[in-house]
């Protein structure tokens, strides 16, 4: 066990801990990993060549003495399957909304792996994680799981698509079929065991378990995605691309912004009360030694000043260090948000160019230049000292200005065409 954490120590990596063989690590910027040893071979390092999203759950690996170490990411806030679970509880169905919330967001992780020919094969509800901030994850790929020799999930109750009972291979489409069962269980808050012609009646006309609660957008999008024939459903993109996910997106992004306009707004506060709180403290320091100074000549009215003096310093000393957590805290979200916004600005403005026949020269003339501006512009984070947080609420505001007017573009565009 001491060379594994030797390793680690020498990769930066803090151990807080192991289980199992398993060893919990966090790195300075406080993101927790889980780490595992895995034997090399060529194939494993393929696998661990997963795409970099904001809604896939972190990979990192690194070689060592032989040996492949795959870190990854530790969402604290559960599993999608311990969501369901805690709602059956209340026998009350989710909202479309929080649903087409959870949803959109592993439709895009989808279409980013499908985009690079890389199949899930373990779309299920004990694989889809939320970070304590919320942020929804997609777990690893199936064969990733399966190389990392991770214990596999409980009560899975996976559903083949029919194709593949019938022996024929597993394809991309076979996502989307058991993206669809997802769907179905976030719905009903009941595993999809059995698809037939039936069954996708009952859900295009609402009179399946809760079903008559959602709109009859979201359910006709549903039972496209549980079509029997894999070739008539339809792709992450062809989702992403229908109006009821389309808009759902548009209106996310836009209420993240406006998280991150009230954030930005407290960050000024507090940088301001940070920055008064210094020279208040400067002053109090000043003020204590010109008091000590003085003592010889007006011993006791010094003594006092002195003491003044030095316990408004150590005061404020102690209101700096509650700003500052302060603003740590706010940190701790942002840049999941402004990850979130750019990558779902990035999809939105895919679906406008997959969409875009009837828009002429003019309509992808725009589109190009909203995806250079998104692309020329990264919100940096840094909250070490007040002149650090002056530059980020600066950079910041420049930030959501910017993505401010692109997803209005967006938007208008989206409804044109």
């Amino acid at each position: 066990m001491g060379g594994v954490e030797s390793i680690l120590r020498d990769q930066g990596y803090t151990v807080l801990g192991e289980k199992d063989g398993k060893y919990l690590v966090h790195l300075k910027e406080g993101k927790r990993f889980l780490v595992e040893q895995i034997e090399k071979d060529k194939h494993v390092e393929e696998c661990l060549k997963c795409p970099v999203h904001a809604h896939i759950v972190e990979t990192q690996s690194f070689e060592a003495r032989g040996k492949i170490y795959l870190l990854m990411e530790q969402c604290s806030g559960g599993t999608l399957y311990e969501k369901i679970q805690a709602q059956k509880m209340d026998n009350v169905p989710f909202s479309e909304e929080k649903v087409m919330a959870w949803f959109t967001k592993i439709c895009m992780a989808l279409e980013h792996l499908h985009t690079d020919g890389i199949t899930h094969r373990l779309l299920i509800s004990q694989n889809i994680f939320f970070t304590g901030c919320g942020t929804v994850r997609l777990g690893e790929t199936a064969e990733l799981h399966e190389r990392a020799r991770v214990e596999k999930p409980k009560h899975t109750n996976a559903k083949q698509p029919p194709e593949v009972q019938e022996g024929r291979p597993y394809t991309l489409h076979s996502d989307i079929y058991a993206l669809g069962c997802l769907l179905y269980e976030m719905c009903t808050l009941k595993t999809c065991v059995q698809v037939n012609t039936d069954l996708i009646a009952s859900i295009q006309c609402g009179s399946k378990d809760w079903l008559i609660y959602f709109s009859s957008g979201f359910r006709s999008l549903l039972a496209d995605m549980l079509h029997p024939e894999p070739e008539c459903r339809l792709s992450a993109l062809d989702i992403l691309k229908k109006r009821i996910v389309f808009a759902h997106i548009t209106s996310q992004v836009g209420e993240i912004l406006q998280e991150v306009k009230i954030s930005l707004g407290k960050l000024k506060e507090l940088a301001d009360s940070a920055e008064n709180g210094n020279a208040t403290m400067l002053l109090g320091f000043i003020g204590a030694v010109v008091c000590f100074v003085l003592v010889p000549a007006t011993l006791g009215a010094s003594l006092i000043g002195w003491g003044v003096s030095a316990a408004v310093a150590v005061n404020n000393r102690g209101n700096q260090k509650t700003i500052f957590q302060e603003i740590r805290s706010i940190n701790k979200e942002l840049p999941e948000k402004t990850d979130c916004v750019d990558i779902s600005i990035q999809h939105l403005i895919k679906s406008i160019q997959l969409r875009r026949s009837g828009g002429g020269r003019g309509n992808l003339v725009v589109q190009q230049h909203m995806m250079k501006r998104i692309l020329t512009s990264k919100a940096e984070i840094k909250f070490e000292n007040v002149e650090e947080v002056r530059h980020t609420t600066t950079t910041l505001q420049d930030w959501l200005d910017n993505r401010s007017n692109i997803i209005d573009l967006v938007s208008i565009i989206g409804n044109y065409q």
